[in-house]
Parts: structure tokens; C-alpha cells; sequence
């Protein structure tokens, strides 16, 4: 593939998995108040997952021609967790000011972001080679 589309293809799908983990987190926020529309937010960020998984099983079937099914589902669910989890924290623990760097939930959102800089940078090193 060529590398520009690459970028892109890494882009907007890092961007769905981000927004559908991140409308699946605020679910739980609102998962009493169903007036704020907590299942159609689970709903919604459940099918930009799902969504997302698929199209990541494609482009890598596209890319690695000689990979399994297996290998693929495993890759995909790999990166779907990775930036899922990430997600989760970063907007459960957003980054506190009154706090050390290096406090307990300040770290929770640090390794959030690793996750998800992980996630995205293990889809393009997928999608790349």
C-alpha cells in the first residue's frame, strides 16, 4: 500500500477506536440516568468498535496475504484492547493539577496514554509492513 494511505487508514481508524471506547467509558457514567441516552452511547461506541475491528481484519488481510485468520483476529483484538483500555483511563483519570506528576492518578493517566500511543503505533507497524 502506499504510505500515504497508510497514515490515513492508521488515522481514522485509531481516531474510531478512540471515540467508540470513549462514548463506551461515558456509558457508565450515565448508565443510571437513561434519559441522558446511556444505551444508545454504549450502543453507538459498541458498533465504531466493532466497526473498526473489522475494517483492521481487512487492511491487514490486505497487507499480510500469507497471515492466518487466527493471526489476524489475534492482532486485531490486541489493538482493539490496547486503545480501548488506554481510552477507558484517560477519561476516567483526567490529569490532575493539584497533584505531583508522579501521584497515583496522574500515573493512571500517563499509562493511558501510553496504551493508546501503543495501540496506534503497533496498528501502523502492522499495516505498514
Amino acid at each position: 500500500m502506499n504510505r500515504i494511505k497508510i497514515y490515513i487508514y492508521t488515522i481514522l481508524t485509531s481516531a474510531a477506536f478512540i471515540y467508540g471506547s470513549f462514548l463506551c467509558t461515558r456509558h457508565g457514567e450515565y448508565l443510571h440516568d437513561l434519559s441522558k441516552g446511556s444505551l444508545v452511547l454504549f450502543y453507538t461506541g459498541f458498533t465504531v468498535i466493532i466497526t473498526g475491528f473489522i475494517v483492521i481484519n481487512r487492511l491487514m488481510k490486505s497487507t499480510h496475504q500469507d497471515s492466518t485468520f487466527l493471526q489476524r483476529i489475534t492482532f486485531s483484538v490486541c489493538i482493539t484492547l490496547l486503545i480501548f483500555m488506554g481510552t477507558h483511563l484517560i477519561a476516567l483519570k483526567p490529569y490532575t493539577h493539584g497533584y505531583h506528576i508522579f501521584s497515583t492518578g496522574n500515573m493512571a493517566f500517563y499509562f493511558g496514554v501510553y496504551l493508546v500511543l501503543f495501540g496506534v503505533s503497533f496498528l501502523h507497524f502492522l499495516l505498514k509492513n
